[in-house]
């Protein structure tokens, strides 16, 4: 039988702290998260979720005589990414060109459509029409 070795350390005091490093932003808040800006490495800031990922946006096809075209980005969506679905959806609210009546009929001539979300910035909104449509519409969104 032989008899196991015994190591004993001696550990020394605790050195000074170091240089603080390139860790999470000072700041903050409860229900806040971490996120990139953009591509460039340890730039990040501090950003509130939007929960449920869901917003309104104005669709302006312009004064008299109209268009049968209107885009919007919908911009400051830091947790998008390009695998996103974008859904939007006519809203049936008076705006200062139209009333609630007339949003409901130019729902059944409007097309809505997005395009592929730009990661962590946001989407397109395009507007067809088979007739032109003047003034502003609100449209709501959501992605998931």
């Amino acid at each position: 039988m032989s008899t196991p070795d015994v190591v004993v350390v001696s550990l020394g005091i605790q050195g000074p702290q170091g240089v603080p490093g390139l860790g999470a932003p000072a700041g903050g808040l409860a229900g806040q998260v971490l996120a990139k800006v953009d591509n460039t490495n340890y730039n990040t800031q501090w950003v509130t979720i939007k929960s449920p990922n869901t917003g309104t946006a104005i669709l302006d096809f312009g004064s008299f005589p109209g268009s049968n075209y209107a885009q919007v980005f919908v911009g400051g969506q830091p947790f998008i990414l390009s695998s996103s679905t974008p859904i939007p959806s006519v809203e049936y609210v008076a705006t200062a060109n139209n009333t609630a009546a007339d949003v409901q009929y130019y729902d059944s001539i409007l097309e809505l459509t997005t395009d592929i979300p730009v990661n962590y910035q946001g989407f397109n909104i395009y507007g067809f029409s088979t007739e032109k449509i003047q003034g502003k519409i609100q449209v709501s969104w959501t992605w998931a």
